[in-house]
């Protein structure tokens, strides 16, 4: 079994959180986490912003990558804007809220700059 290539299938939304965990167990480790950036955010956002991605299957995605540690990193350099943009989505979910297209603009536009989502209007 080769996790980190099914950790990078999930990240690419290949398949999907039950796919990736009935082929690596919750406990693997990695000698280095798989990378993502603002572009695999970005992707995943344009996915639910068509319809191509559940709200909740985008939840459990960015659950997956942002707590995961031991499988997932970003880039030094694109962490004030995905970590606002995470911050934002675990209130969201933690509220029960939903992801309007306000917001989405809202975060692809932050995502395509590297800004932090709290500096916009």
């Amino acid at each position: 079994m080769n996790t980190k290539y099914y950790l990078e299938q999930f990240r690419d939304l290949k398949i999907d959180k039950d796919q990736l965990y009935s082929m690596v167990s919750p406990s693997a480790h990695l000698s280095r986490p798989v990378m993502f950036d603002r572009f695999n955010v970005l992707h995943a956002l344009r996915y639910l912003q068509h319809y191509q991605l559940s709200p909740e299957e985008f939840i459990d995605w960015v659950n997956v990558l942002w707590f995961k540690d031991a499988w997932f990193s970003f880039p030094e350099d694109e962490a004030d804007c995905l970590s606002s943009i995470m911050d934002e989505i675990q209130e969201i979910e933690e509220q029960k809220l939903d992801i309007d297209e306000e917001l989405l603009k809202k975060y692809i536009f932050a995502l395509e700059h590297n800004l932090d989502v709290n500096e916009l209007l």
